[in-house]
């Protein structure tokens, strides 16, 4: 694909000079005036064609090309420093600068848990339209039922005991009834609950299911900000002062998937009501793994049980077209400053900072030849504290029960 580059490019100057009362010609200690670098260098656009564009438009096929651009614009603000010396001779001291400041040359444009998470949400997508179910767990689990209903019936027993017992445990044996309530509760009636409403919901849908077409998309965005202070600036300070500069770089990064779908779920010689209700052999892997202990804490904080199911079940459908969507910008403030010194022997009559405002943007279209597999990962702070009180309670529940490993 062919790529055009723009050079990018800001007017730099710092202008630093004396003056006398005996001697008004500057004497400079700098005169620098030139074109520099702003951040990457250069505004970058990459693109391809295709002349049958219109013919695959009027068969319904996909016609889109990949495309990329990245774009960089700034603004800015002379810095002004005017001082006189409070010793004879009483000179005059000027600088005067404009200095872009800290416009990183490579920016954090990517990020591969950002582009899980819209994998991951597009996949949702298909899925619904699909309405699988995989039976091999909660058949498994089986031999859990009767524990689960006794469990359920001693609560009420427990609870009586746990109400005269409370005042001489100080609180202990509540505390005990609580973990155990919850535990039975979270990890025994309420998956067998929803397991029963999913197998209603999938034979239904099962039953009724027709082939057809769909558009989906699933998108997810990050934001976040950097920012700091820094000495020792690439400027001359006026002499008996120091330069400084603060920076605040705002960032935006978001993906998303978009693509047409066609769902054969009737006419498909290899989905039928095995492929649909989860009895095949490729559905024993993830089974497995939600059979072994504490997996689901493992969940908590890694990709594994959405990685295993992704890579071993798959979904009856056909891939019409799929882009993948990559926006990123950041905007950022740069403050150039100066700060004198004490005893510096001089009165500054003037400060003025010196800012920089910049806007940097990426946008990247990718042509996807299949749908991507999802990424084994740790998850991110954000997809931790989702759902946060009822993790702790699991886990606050497993310490402070003697109940035997829960199920997610």
């Amino acid at each position: 694909m062919p790529t055009v580059d723009t050079k990018v490019l800001y007017p730099f100057f710092n202008h630093n000079y004396t003056t006398s009362t005996g001697s008004p010609v500057p004497t400079y200690n700098a005169k620098v005036t030139e074109a520099r670098i702003l951040g990457p260098g250069f505004d970058r656009v990459v693109r391809s064609s295709d002349p049958n564009w219109k013919i695959k438009i009027a068969k319904k096929q996909n016609a889109s090309q990949s495309y990329s651009r990245s774009f960089l614009k700034g603004s800015f603000t002379t810095g002004v420093v005017r001082g006189q010396s409070t010793v004879v001779p009483y000179n005059e001291y000027y600088n005067a600068y404009r200095y872009a400041g800290n416009v990183p040359s490579s920016f954090p444009s990517t990020d591969t848990a950002t582009d899980d998470i819209a994998l991951k949400r597009i996949k949702n997508k298909i899925s619904s339209h699909e309405a699988h179910f995989n039976s091999l767990l909660p058949l498994a689990e089986l031999r859990e039922l009767r524990i689960t209903i006794s469990g359920a019936a001693e609560l009420t027993s427990d609870f009586l005991r746990t109400a005269v017992d409370i005042k001489r445990s100080k609180g202990r044996s509540a505390a005990k009834y609580l973990s155990k309530a919850w535990l039975t509760y979270g990890f025994g009636i309420a998956p067998v609950v929803s397991d029963v409403a999913k197998l209603a919901d999938s034979i239904k849908e099962f039953l009724l299911r027709n082939d057809h077409t769909a558009v989906l998309k699933g998108s997810y965005e990050k934001q976040w900000v950097t920012g700091g202070k820094l000495s020792n600036v690439n400027v001359m300070a006026l002499t008996g002062s120091d330069m400084f500069e603060t920076y605040h770089h705002q960032h935006k990064l978001s993906y998303q998937y978009k693509g047409g779908f066609n769902f054969l779920l009737r006419s498909a010689s290899d989905y039928g009501a095995s492929a649909h209700f989860g009895f095949q052999m490729q559905n024993l892997v993830p089974t497995a793994w939600e059979l072994v202990p504490f997996s689901w804490v493992v969940d908590y904080f890694g990709t594994v049980g959405d990685w295993l199911d992704d890579t071993f079940t798959g979904t009856p459908v056909k891939l019409l077209y799929l882009n993948r969507t990559r926006k990123y910008e950041c905007r950022g403030f740069n403050e150039n400053y100066t700060v004198p010194r004490p005893n510096a022997l001089k009165n500054f009559k003037e400060i003025r900072r010196g800012t920089c405002n910049f806007v940097y943007s990426e946008f990247e279209r990718t042509v996807l030849a299949t749908l991507p597999h999802r990424v084994l990962r740790f998850r991110t702070v954000d997809e931790v504290a989702q759902h946060s009180l009822n993790k702790l309670f699991n886990l606050f529940s497993i310490l402070g029960s003697d109940i035997r490993t829960p199920r997610r």
